[in-house]
């Protein structure tokens, strides 16, 4: 094996285990959605007492409590209203989650292709001002690129979410080169769409910024599966473009979220 084999096996590797990472983590994800869901089935019988009688103490001698009924109904409607800003809370913690499993992965797969193909990244680096001390350190025209790569990539990674994935995606297909598409499990072809995961990573920036926590997050489900099969789609579109090995995934041999179906077209909006 020459060292261009050993390195695309290594980078291969590094790739295999950043899908397998993620994997594990969503499925991570998925069990705590899970552990959520029964937790508030079983909260509304612990929370009733403590809140029938929290308002039963708003009452004093001299104002007769209200009749049982209307006491019972105000209770059950309290700890509705508290279950329901719960579950908000808890499905805006997932799409944090979620977020930032993706998130992380653009940056690793930025440094993956510089180390698979370092002269795509010229062009950006051309009028970059390199110290001459730096220069006689390295002892090849590469050896100063890879320098000079590496602080770029510093760079890269405070770009936003958006940033990152168009970079990748121009990195594999630069041009009018049509993406590859993929087949999802369930049904339909993947296909990659920015405006969504803007509207995700905004959702995430609200969470944060804004601390909107109650009523923030709809269909918190579904943006989760998106962020799993974007990460997925792109981990995929570097293995194929740059022939690195992709090893079996977490979820086991055989099984794939998506399924390359084409090569020639394709595309994102």
């Amino acid at each position: 094996m020459d060292e261009d084999d050993k390195q695309k096996a290594a980078l291969g590797e590094r790739l295999t285990l950043l899908l397998r990472t993620a994997q594990k983590n969503f499925v991570h994800i998925r069990s705590f959605m899970r552990v959520m869901d029964i937790g508030l089935h079983a909260a509304g019988p612990e929370f009733y007492p403590a809140m029938e009688s929290s308002l039963k103490g708003m009452f004093s001698e001299s104002q007769p409590e209200p009749p049982s009924d209307l006491l019972e109904a105000a209770a059950k409607k309290a700890v509705e209203t508290r279950l329901s800003d719960a579950a908000s809370a808890a499905e805006a913690a997932i799409l944090l989650f979620g977020h930032s499993v993706l998130d992380s992965a653009t940056t690793d797969l930025c440094q993956i292709i510089a180390g698979a193909a370092p002269d795509l990244w010229e062009d950006a680096l051309l009028d970059r001002k390199v110290r001459l001390r730096d220069v006689k350190e390295c002892d090849s025209y590469m050896s100063t690129l890879h320098s000079i790569l590496k602080s770029h990539l510093s760079e890269v990674e405070r770009k936003s979410l958006i940033e990152r994935i168009r970079l990748i995606t121009q990195k594999c297909y630069p041009g009018l080169q049509p993406l590859p598409v993929f087949q999802s499990m369930w049904s339909g072809d993947f296909k990659l769409d920015l405006k969504r995961i803007e509207s995700i990573d905004q959702g995430r920036h609200d969470i944060i910024h804004r601390a909107e926590l109650s009523g923030a997050v709809h269909d918190f489900e579904d943006d989760l599966e998106y962020c799993e099969l974007t990460l997925t789609y792109l981990v995929k579109i570097v293995s194929l473009r740059f022939a690195l090995p992709l090893g079996d995934g977490g979820y086991g041999p055989g099984v794939e979220k998506l399924t390359v179906t084409s090569v020639h077209k394709g595309g994102m909006a």
